[in-house]
Formats: structure tokens, C-alpha cells, sequence
């Protein structure tokens, strides 16, 4: 089986002095999470020595100390050292999907010189944590290609209706959006039907502390908060913007409303960095950065695909792995997930009848706390 592995490298600092390494990052990481130089070279196999010597080039390359000893509390990063751990998870989470699809089509393009009758099933989905382990069940025990590639939830109905791909992936919350989602799309309910993955919980994420105080979405019109958004045309911008609408806030208010992040993995990095203080999300992302979160709803993800594929066999076998103890091991710890009736299959039409309008119980951020990460 072909597998490609595309890795970004890093170069910083200035002129002949740039230097670069993944080990910087992994050595910075250790040390943030020990708070011990010695401790950190005895994870990673280096000596105590070794360890001071790659830290003091890479300090000669940036110009700036990464770390500090400090007596009786052993070691700790720099504020520069933190922001650079925190460029460097941005750029990840910024680039990841990017690569992913790069890898998926140079392996099939590889794929197809070697081997004939490989199951593959192309996805434009609406970004989710729990794809991936989809992704890798599916290739480990069913040898199952997922061509995935993170779209916004529109695009992704339309790239469906059009015949690009065999699923789509997009999230509703409970009760439906105000807006006419389906109505305006080339995406047709009744000839397609609903694979259902998961129920999330979105909401606010916010800078570990909250310095701000951010509790509600009328904080987002503070003077010097700034947020940052989903693209337009994401599942998520159309939530967000349904709850702005709901609450009589203008957008044309809130400081970053126009900045975007294609993935919600990026939002929490953005906000971890300190770059803004706050950004709309589902909990896992804030989870994964130790963000704070202000719950605001509950939605529904599904995977949409045409009636005629549903018994065929690569979907089927994609059912029977949202429904293995493999998967519910994996994604089962993901925070604000909630698992009931995962790989259920059902007719689009009757999910989605009424689905456009409704009167929903969101969350209200004033009756619950900012939940520390």
C-alpha cells in the first residue's frame, strides 16, 4: 500500500542564520509540559549537554531566549518561546487539511499505476475531530480509501448534488437554521439520505482565563476584544450568524467579525496564540488548546450521500465502522461529542422536513460558566 507523508519545514531567524528543525518544537513542548531541561533530554534520547547546546542555537538564531532557569522552579519557556510554539500549532492547523488532500491525491495518482480495484470514497465535509480516526479505521481494517477533503458544509452539499464526491459532510444545529439552507442548494433531500455521526456542542471559545471576561455574544462588541470567524458559507458562520441575528447584534460591530479560519482546529489556535481573544467553535477544538468554552448549542453532524449508494459496499462498511468499539475508542473522548445513534441511516427528506425554520433551545451562555481547559 502506497503512503506519502508531506511535512512543512520550518526556518527561522535572519539571513545566513536561519535554522530549523521539528525538534525544536518537540524540544520547546517537553520542556513547557516538565518544566525540566533534564527531564525533556531524557524523553526525547539526548544528553542534558546536547539539549543546552540545540536550545542555545537555536536562541542564537532567533535573537531571543526560548528558555529560563529559574531557581528552585526549574525551567520555562519565554514569552517568545511560548509564541513560537503557538506559530507553530497555527500554521499546522492552518496547513493540515491542505496537506491531507495534496497526500490523498499524489497516493491515488501513484495508486492506480500499481493497482486495479482499490474501494475508495471521496468526502467534502464540513470540518470535523473525528473524521480522521474514520478516515484511518477505514484504510486499517476494511482497506477503504477516504479521499476527505474539509470544505464548508454549502460547498460540500453542492460538490454531492454536482457528482464530485460520494458524501458530504455538514452540521445542523437542533431544531435548524432560520436562513433557507437547503432550499437555495442544488442538494435535493429526497434523493439522498443521512449517515449520523455525531451531536456536538458549539459555542465560544475563549483565551485560557478569559482575561476579557467574554460570557455572552454582546461581549464580543467590547471595545478591544477581538474575534475571529469561520468562512463564509461553513455551517458554523451560518450558526454564528443566526445567533448574532437572534441577539440583535450587529456584526459590523464585533472587531474581526471578517477575519476567518477554514477549520476549528485553527479558531482555537488563533485564539491559544493570542492573536484574539475569542472565536466561535465546537468544545473539542477548545479542549485540544486548553481554551476556555461558553457553551451556546447543540447540533447534528451528518454525512449526506445519494440514495443508490447506500448499499454499496464501501458505505456500508463505513456504518459498520462509526459503529465499532475501534471508533467509539478513539473518538469517545472528544470533548462536547455526543455519540447516541452514530451510523443510524435515515431518509434525508424526513430528517430535514421543517429543518430549515424552527424554534430552537439554545444553550444560554448566562446560565452556565466558562469551563476552564
Amino acid at each position: 500500500m502506497i503512503r506519502i507523508q508531506l511535512e512543512a519545514n520550518w526556518k527561522i531567524g535572519t539571513g545566513d542564520s536561519a535554522s530549523g528543525s521539528p525538534m525544536l518544537f518537540r524540544l520547546l513542548e517537553a520542556v513547557r509540559k516538565s518544566g525540566s531541561v533534564a527531564q525533556s533530554a531524557q524523553e526525547l534520547g539526548f544528553s542534558y549537554r546536547h539539549v543546552w547546546g540545540l536550545i542555545g542555537k537555536w536562541e542564537k538564531a532567533v535573537g531571543k531566549p526560548l528558555v529560563r532557569l529559574e531557581r528552585g522552579r526549574g525551567a520555562k519557556l519565554t514569552e517568545f518561546g511560548e509564541k513560537l510554539i503557538w506559530a507553530e500549532q497555527l500554521a499546522r492547523s492552518r496547513l493540515e487539511g491542505h496537506i491531507e488532500t495534496v497526500q490523498r491525491e499524489l497516493e491515488e495518482e501513484l495508486r492506480a499505476q500499481f493497482s486495479r480495484g482499490v474501494t475508495s470514497l471521496v468526502a467534502y465535509a464540513s470540518h470535523d475531530m473525528a473524521l480522521g480516526h474514520l478516515r484511518a479505521l477505514l484504510q486499517k481494517n476494511h482497506s477503504v480509501q477516504l479521499d476527505l477533503q474539509y470544505r464548508g458544509s454549502l460547498e460540500s452539499l453542492d460538490a454531492l448534488a454536482q457528482g464530485r464526491c460520494d458524501l458530504a459532510g455538514f452540521h445542523l444545529p437542533e431544531g435548524g437554521l432560520e436562513t433557507d439552507f437547503f432550499h437555495r442548494r442544488a442538494f435535493k433531500a429526497r434523493d439522498h439520505s443521512l449517515v449520523r455521526c455525531a451531536t456536538r456542542t458549539q459555542g465560544l471559545m475563549v483565551a485560557r482565563g478569559n482575561p476579557k471576561g467574554i460570557r455572552t455574544l454582546v461581549h464580543l462588541t467590547r471595545p478591544g476584544v477581538r474575534m475571529i470567524n469561520r468562512q463564509p458559507g461553513s455551517g458554523s458562520r451560518l450558526e454564528f450568524d443566526q445567533l448574532l441575528r437572534e441577539a440583535g447584534i450587529d456584526a459590523e460591530t464585533i472587531e474581526g467579525y471578517d477575519s476567518a479560519e477554514f477549520t476549528h482546529l485553527a479558531v482555537a489556535a488563533t485564539i491559544a496564540s493570542g492573536m484574539c481573544d475569542a472565536g466561535f467553535g465546537i468544545e473539542a477544538a477548545a479542549a485540544q488548546y486548553k481554551l476556555g468554552f461558553i457553551p451556546l448549542l447543540r447540533e447534528r453532524y451528518y454525512l449526506a450521500c445519494r440514495n443508490e449508494t447506500v448499499q454499496a459496499r464501501p458505505v456500508k462498511l463505513l456504518i459498520e465502522t462509526l459503529k465499532s468499539a475501534d471508533f467509539e475508542s478513539l473518538a469517545g473522548s472528544l470533548a462536547g461529542y455526543d455519540w447516541a445513534g452514530v451510523g443510524d441511516l435515515l431518509p434525508a427528506e424526513s430528517v430535514l422536513a421543517g429543518k430549515t425554520v424552527g424554534t430552537r433551545t439554545f444553550i444560554r451562555p448566562e446560565a452556565k460558566p466558562v469551563r476552564a481547559r
